[in-house]
C-alpha cells in the first residue's frame, strides 16, 4: 500500500492540530509590513500589526524551491507520491510555483498538483479530506479523483465588518467608500470559479451574518462544516446560528491568517463547507452499476428530449400565434378609436354635430395615446422563453 503525503500552502487557514495530526505539510507565503518579512506570523501578531499600518501589508508566493524542499521532505520520511493542494491560481502564483517545484522533483517522487480554485478553509475542507482519504490509504489517482469530486461540492460565504482594508488596497473607490461606511454597509463575498467574488450587501451585522447563516443552510446536509473568522467578537453569534444545520463532521471553528485577512480586514467572518455528496468513496463500483447508472442517463435524456419536442412543436407555436393574435387586437382596436377620432374631427369641423371644446380634446387625446401604447407595445414585445 502506498504512503501519499498532502502538502498544502497556508492560505488554507489549515489548523494545526488538523495539520499535525495528519501529517500535512504546509508550505508558508510570505507577509511583507514595509521592509520586514514573516512566514510564520500568528493571526494574533498579524492583526495586531495591521492595526498600527498605513498601507495594506503584502503576499507573495512561495518559491518553487519552497516546494521541491516539501517534496524532498516526503520522499525522506519515506512516502511514495505527494499531492500538492493549492490556493487558487486566479488568486495567487502559488500553484504555478508547486508546479514548478514538482518538475524538479519528477526524479524523486511522484507529485500531482491540484488547483483547489479556493481560499481560506474552502481550500482546507478539501485539504482535509483528502488527507484523511490518504492516511486511510487511497492512492495517488485515487485522490486526484476525490480532489475533483469535492472541488464541484465546495461552498465559501463571508461578510466584511469594515471597507477600511478595501479602500487601502484600492478596490473601491473613495465615494463608494464613504457611502458604504455612512450607510453601515457589511458587504457580502464568496468564491465562484476561483475568484472572489461579491454575494450581496446587508445593512447591519446581524442581517449580515443571519445572510451568511441562512446561505450555509440552503446547502444542507454537509459532510464538512467550517467558522473562519478574523479578530472578531461575534463568532458565539455566528455558531448560535448554524448549530442545527445537520453536518457528517462537527463543526471546525478556526481563524483567518494573514493571506485573507490583508484583504477582508478585521472582523470578516464566514462559512465554509463541503456539501453532503454520496458519489465521495473510494470504494470500486461494479460493473452492474455502472451499467445501471448508464440506463438512467439514458432514461433522463430520452425525457429532456421529449420535453424540447413539446416545447418547440407545441408551446411555443401556441404562444406566439395568441401573442400575434393579442397583438394585432391591439393595433385593430387602437386603429379603430383613431378611425372613431377622426370621423367625430370631421363631424365637429362639418358643425353637423356640436362638441363641446373639452369633449374635442378628450377624443383627440384617446385616439392619439390608444396608437402610442398599441406601438410600445409591439416594439417592446420580448422573445418567447418558456424554459430555461
Amino acid at each position: 500500500m502506498a504512503r501519499i503525503r498532502v502538502v498544502t500552502d497556508s492560505a488554507s487557514d489549515l489548523p494545526q492540530e488538523i495539520a499535525h495530526r495528519l501529517d500535512i505539510d504546509v508550505v508558508p507565503l510570505t507577509i511583507r509590513f514595509g521592509d520586514e518579512e514573516f512566514t510564520d506570523l500568528s493571526p494574533e501578531d498579524f492583526w495586531a500589526k495591521c492595526k498600527v499600518a498605513k498601507t495594506l501589508p503584502e503576499t507573495s508566493a512561495p518559491s518553487p524551491g519552497a516546494f521541491q524542499a516539501a517534496f524532498e521532505r516526503a520522499k525522506a520520511d519515506g512516502y511514495d507520491g505527494v499531492i500538492v493542494l493549492t490556493i487558487s491560481s486566479l488568486l495567487s502564483a502559488t500553484h504555478r510555483s508547486a508546479v514548478l517545484g514538482a518538475e524538479a522533483a519528477a526524479s524523486e517522487i511522484d507529485v500531482r498538483v491540484v488547483d483547489t480554485l479556493n481560499v481560506s478553509m474552502g481550500q482546507g475542507l478539501i485539504v482535509l479530506d483528502v488527507a484523511e482519504a490518504a492516511k486511510e490509504g487511497a492512492s495517488l489517482d485515487d485522490l486526484v479523483t476525490r480532489s475533483a469530486e469535492l472541488l464541484k461540492k465546495i461552498g465559501v460565504v463571508a461578510t466584511l465588518d469594515t471597507l477600511e482594508h478595501l479602500i487601502k488596497g484600492g478596490r473601491i473607490g473613495g465615494a463608494k467608500a464613504l457611502l458604504g461606511q455612512v450607510l453601515s454597509i457589511k458587504p457580502l463575498i464568496d468564491v465562484k470559479d476561483g475568484v472572489v467574488a461579491e454575494a450581496g450587501r446587508q445593512r447591519t451585522r446581524a442581517k449580515a451574518l443571519a445572510a451568511v447563516a441562512k446561505l450555509a443552510a440552503d446547502h444542507a446536509p454537509l459532510r464538512r462544516f467550517a467558522l473562519i473568522h478574523g479578530a472578531c467578537s461575534d463568532v458565539a453569534t455566528l455558531e448560535a446560528l448554524v448549530k442545527d444545520i445537520p453536518t457528517q463532521f462537527p463543526l471546525i471553528v478556526t481563524d483567518i491568517g494573514p493571506v485573507v485577512g490583508t484583504h477582508g480586514g478585521p472582523g470578516i467572518i464566514g462559512l465554509t463547507w463541503i456539501e453532503e455528496y454520496r458519489s465521495i468513496s473510494l470504494l470500486v463500483v461494479a460493473e452492474n452499476s455502472e451499467h445501471d447508472t448508464d440506463i438512467v442517463d439514458r432514461l433522463l435524456a430520452g425525457v429532456d428530449h421529449v420535453l424540447d419536442l413539446v416545447h418547440d412543436k407545441v408551446l411555443r407555436p401556441i404562444v406566439l400565434a395568441g401573442r400575434a393574435i393579442a397583438y394585432g387586437l391591439i393595433i385593430a382596436l387602437a386603429a379603430v378609436v383613431f378611425v372613431v377620432v377622426v370621423v367625430i374631427g370631421s363631424i365637429r369641423l362639418l358643425n353637423v354635430y356640436v362638441f363641446s371644446s373639452h369633449q374635442w380634446i378628450t377624443y383627440v387625446a384617446i385616439g392619439a395615446l390608444s396608437m402610442i401604447a398599441g406601438f410600445i407595445i409591439w416594439r417592446k414585445r420580448r422573445p418567447l422563453a418558456l424554459r430555461k
